[in-house]
């Protein structure tokens, strides 16, 4: 995955709501925190994620966009 495909990810999974956020995350994170807050945990675990998984996100979340 290139640098412009996390971002693009990062963003989605932002714009997609709380169960696309939560199902990156693997857990429920809290709604009511500030939204840097959140980016910063949405940066982090894609961070730590080993490149194919990260794609299978992208996948699910970018790609559907383009159906």
């Amino acid at each position: 995955m290139t640098e412009k495909m996390y971002e693009e990810l990062k963003i989605d999974i932002f714009n997609s709501g709380v169960e696309a956020i939560d199902d990156l995350l693997g857990y429920e994170h809290d709604v009511n925190e500030d939204a840097d807050v959140t980016e910063y945990r949405i940066e982090e675990a894609l961070n730590q994620m080993p490149e194919d998984v990260a794609l299978e996100f992208y996948n699910k979340y970018c790609r559907a966009e383009l159906e």
